[in-house]
């Protein structure tokens, strides 16, 4: 079923009870006189009154209680899509431009096959790095990475840097903005900041005790997560995904993460709440099993 912004926005007046993560509420668009008649057309309407065959489809958007969201973005690509659950059925919404489209899957395989084309189906990853941090932890670890990134960068044009990082430097790397690294990008993606620049010396002594830096005479990021930071350089690829659910007493929760791509074998994906980080270098199999498993709606 394809169907434009305006005639969901026409349908969401004949579901008035629809949840608060149901496309009809939403979706913001105006109308334009004409949805009768193009939904007549499509033969979503019978005799102005919604067809016994849309019905199914239509109240799983009205009524779902767990929704996922999934946006891919390669250069100036954009792949969308949303799904609903509904008791055992799952709707998935796919945007494709002017139009949605609407469909009760059997299975997200195609959907696989649309983002493998972006960040490959290897099993292989460069590292396994796998830790859990609070933010202020997260922020100031990506900080130092960023500056090993941003290093590693500059010695391919055969600039000489150091090997060991001073604590100025990650102070300067946590508070800098618009440059494309992993910290601005956490903190537009999800409001996270960096601790104070007073503060930051003391959370490195916890990464330190964590055994995910070295500390003598500055800072260096251990083997593992050395390694990570000087092959994931140019970030190609991002994958957003979230889930919606609404529990028992009726309140909305939410869950999330973003996957990154800089290689066929260099994946990550951060799965965030509201305390803590889960920073995992994944491989494009992992990473698609992942959003699957978002798609599939989970309560949260």
């Amino acid at each position: 079923m394809k169907l434009s912004m305006n005639e969901i926005a026409y349908l969401a007046d004949r579901f008035p009870q629809a949840t608060t993560i149901s496309l009809f509420q939403t979706t913001r668009a105006a109308t334009n006189g004409n949805e009768a008649a193009t939904l007549a057309a499509k033969g979503v309407l019978e005799d102005g009154v919604i067809a016994a065959a849309a019905r199914p489809v239509l109240e799983i958007l009205a009524d779902a209680k767990q929704a996922a969201r999934l946006i891919v973005r390669d250069g100036l690509t954009v792949l969308e899509a949303y799904a609903y659950r509904l008791g055992e059925t799952i709707a998935l919404v796919e945007n494709q431009g002017e139009d949605i489209d609407i469909s009760l899957p059997e299975d997200f395989s195609h959907i696989g096959y649309d983002v493998s084309q972006y960040i490959g189906t290897s099993a292989r990853k460069t590292t396994g790095i796998e830790v859990l941090l609070p933010e202020e932890e997260a922020m100031t670890l990506l900080a130092l990475i960023d500056v090993y990134r941003h290093w590693t960068l500059r010695s391919y044009l055969g600039e000489e840097v150091a090997d060991t990082v001073l604590l100025e430097d990650i102070q300067r790397q946590a508070a800098a903005t618009g440059d494309s690294s992993l910290t601005d990008l956490f903190r537009i993606s999800f409001g996270y900041e960096a601790p104070e620049e007073n503060q930051i010396s003391r959370v490195l002594d916890t990464l330190v005790k964590k055994e995910i830096v070295t500390k003598e005479d500055g800072y260096r990021l251990r083997p593992e997560y050395a390694l990570f930071a000087k092959s994931f350089l140019v970030p190609a690829t991002s994958l957003l995904v979230e889930s919606f659910s609404i529990d028992a007493e009726g309140q909305l929760v939410i869950g999330g993460g973003l996957g990154l791509t800089a290689g066929v074998c260099d994946h990550v994906f951060f799965l965030v709440d509201a305390e803590e980080v889960e920073l995992k270098a994944v491989a494009g199999l992992e990473m698609m099993q992942t959003i699957e498993g978002f798609l599939a709606c989970p309560e949260l």
